[in-house]
């Protein structure tokens, strides 16, 4: 388990020790985390991982094989009216009007009279479908239908919200919409948010925790990965054999990580100002010919990609 807190972190959701099997298959193994209030968490992983089953753990929609889940240091079962949830795929009855299904939720969640109507109106606004309460859902797009599943996430006042695959299904307008959603919300709520389009979380999550096949393999916060893990690269794209080239870069500067993809190579530099040189310097005495050099940060998602191959 890897875990950055910053001090004072009041802890709202603790698994401890949880493990799920469906039949003679390890979903999720042995897994240990906590979500500090205020959090906005990406749990990042590749198809299969685990995120939606750790997202139905803490809903309490499937149980654990083993282990607990603590909200505020009781099980959470018990406490399931403080958790707004979002599905991958929210289902909506297609000939209903949007306002009509809010209420009929808000019903099920046990709130009513003037209460439900207030806000109801509340969320149609917060989610800027307030001029399409009277239209049914059959005619909306991807885009409004996920807002509306976040209107009915949020209608009773939740104090964590999960989002399962929040944009993966969406086109590039139904992504923006959503995501500027989540960053309203984000700045009064916790999030545990799952995906795999990391570039969309990066906008709003504060700590990123990566999972595969059921584990964690990292944990970090935004402002910790910035500090400790982002380092510079220079990307090289070469007219000869790039695994020839890379090979030649690696036996002359040990010091540094040479990667290569195709006809580009990438090196890593502890100090990318003070030593890119040497490595242009070399490659022009040695009359390796290259048509491209650019200088690049690693982002999370490089983070993430080299996490996920190398372990």
């Amino acid at each position: 388990m890897f875990t950055l807190y910053l001090e004072g972190d009041v802890k709202l959701i603790e698994i401890k020790n949880v493990n799920k099997w469906y039949g003679k298959k390890h979903i999720i193994n042995d897994m240990n985390l906590e979500i500090s209030k205020g959090d906005c968490v990406g749990l990042i992983g590749p198809n299969g991982a685990g995120k939606s089953t750790i997202i139905k753990m803490i809903t309490g929609n499937i149980s654990c094989s083993s282990g607990d889940v603590l909200y505020e240091k009781q099980p959470i079962d018990k406490l399931k009216s403080k958790i707004g949830y979002l599905p991958q795929h929210a289902h909506f009855k297609e000939w209903m009007h949007c306002e009509d299904t809010l209420i009929l939720l808000g019903e099920l969640s046990g709130l009513k009279g003037n209460a439900l109507q207030s806000r109801v109106k509340e969320m149609l606004k917060l989610v800027g479908l307030e001029q399409k309460a009277k239209e049914k859902i059959a005619t909306f797009s991807g885009g409004m239908k996920q807002r509306l599943g976040i209107a009915q996430a949020l209608l009773h006042r939740p104090e964590f919200i999960l989002l399962d695959e929040p944009v993966s299904a969406l086109d590039p307008i139904g992504r923006k919409e959503v995501i500027h959603l989540i960053e309203k919300i984000r700045a009064h709520s916790t999030i545990l948010l799952s995906t795999h389009i990391l570039a969309d979380a990066e906008q709003f999550c504060n700590r990123f925790i990566f999972i595969k096949e059921g584990k964690i393999i990292d944990d970090f916060h935004v402002t910790d990965f910035n500090n400790n893990y982002f380092h510079n690269l220079m990307e090289v794209e070469v007219m000869s054999p790039a695994l020839e080239v890379a090979e030649k870069l690696r036996q002359q500067f040990p010091q540094y990580e040479v990667k290569t993809t195709s006809n580009l190579i990438s090196i890593e530099f502890e100090d990318l100002w003070n030593q890119k040189d040497d490595v242009i310097r070399y490659l022009l005495n040695q009359n390796i010919k290259f048509t491209n050099v650019r200088i690049k940060r690693k982002t999370i998602e490089d983070h993430f990609i080299e996490s996920v191959v190398s372990i």
